[in-house]
């Protein structure tokens, strides 16, 4: 669970978010939807730590996974916009390896018995 209580964020003397709250619960999967400007991505960078809020609290129980992928264009231009996408989810191509590794070794076990 994931919790936003209160949360101001001020860039000199812009007010980007003013008392924001909300939260998720274990298992849900949003998306923030605004106009431009609304402070969509100012409140994930709070999330992922990137920028520090004015004030008010994050509450986060257990060990939440938060990614998303950044608006601006720092892409690789030698990788194809699926390759840019899987490499922002790093932790996927982990598991994706992992799971090759056990399936060889679940045909190396079939064929040896």
């Amino acid at each position: 669970m994931i919790r936003l209580e209160g949360i101001s964020k001020i860039y000199s003397t812009d007010i980007v978010l003013k008392e924001v709250n909300w939260d998720i619960k274990r298992g849900e999967k949003i998306g923030l939807v605004g106009s431009n400007g609304s402070g969509k991505t100012t409140q994930l960078k709070i999330l992922t730590g990137d920028v520090e809020q004015t004030s008010g609290e994050i509450i986060r129980e257990g060990n939440p996974k938060i990614a998303y992928l950044k608006q601006e264009f720092d892409l690789n231009q030698n990788c194809t916009l699926r390759e840019e996408l899987e490499n922002t989810f790093t932790e996927v191509h982990l598991i994706k390896s992992k799971l090759k590794e056990i399936e060889i070794k679940m045909k190396e076990y079939k064929f040896t018995r």
